[in-house]
């Protein structure tokens, strides 16, 4: 099994084995459909089944992968029509009344931190670090997610975050798109907050998202 293993670990076996799989995922070494096969990850990290089983139950949890009773684990797939009959209208839904809330209630800090997001991602795209870019991609959308004060929006975002983040990668090895112009486009989205424009802003974040 073709395994992305970055060799500084942290946290349980459990995790470790989660972050291997998740990262291989991310990267494209694994590719949908692909059977995840626990004798070969054993073998390959060193590690017993159980911690593998665990991680397993927690990445299908977080949606990288499927189980089958008696077929085994594959790596989920995310098809073009569920991210835009599903994901694209959620995050319309609930970005957009983030933005209209941010222009009204973003403090300073949080302009400050949203700037932070923005900087290191046009960085990044500069540098075509997928990784970085799609992170702090991520990071911006989920404090701008905060940003309403709405707990209930934040959990609705957590529940499809992982998703989001395979459809990011996805995004971010698509040769077609400029990472740059794509960075750009949420310094665009920052200005208009700061700006407390709502009407630009809202309809920055929805062509931003579709």
């Amino acid at each position: 099994m073709n395994l992305h293993i970055n060799s500084q670990f942290s946290s349980s076996r459990r995790e470790q084995v989660a972050q291997i799989i998740r990262d291989s995922i991310l990267s494209g070494s694994l590719q949908p459909g692909d059977r995840i096969k626990e004798a070969e990850i054993a073998n390959e990290i060193g590690v017993s089944r159980g911690p593998i089983r665990e991680a397993i139950r927690q990445l299908e949890e977080e949606g990288f992968v499927i189980s089958f009773p008696y077929k085994g684990t594959i790596v989920a797939e995310l098809s073009d029509e569920e991210v835009i009959d599903v994901y694209i209208p959620i995050r319309i839904s609930l970005e957009s009344y983030a933005v209209k809330k941010a222009c009204q209630n973003a403090t300073e800090k949080d302009i400050d931190q949203l700037q932070q997001f923005v900087t290191r991602m046009i960085t990044a795209s500069k540098e075509n670090q997928v990784s970085e870019i799609v992170e702090y991609n991520l990071l911006f959308h989920k404090y701008l997610i905060s940003c309403s004060g709405t707990k209930s929006l934040e959990q609705v975002w957590n529940s499809i975050m992982n998703r989001i983040r395979l459809h990011f990668y996805k995004l971010g090895m698509d040769s077609n798109i400029d990472p740059v112009l794509h960075s750009q486009e949420h310094q665009d989205i920052l200005d208009a907050i700061k700006q407390k424009d709502t009407k630009k802003a809202v309809a920055l974040i929805e062509g931003h998202i579709r």
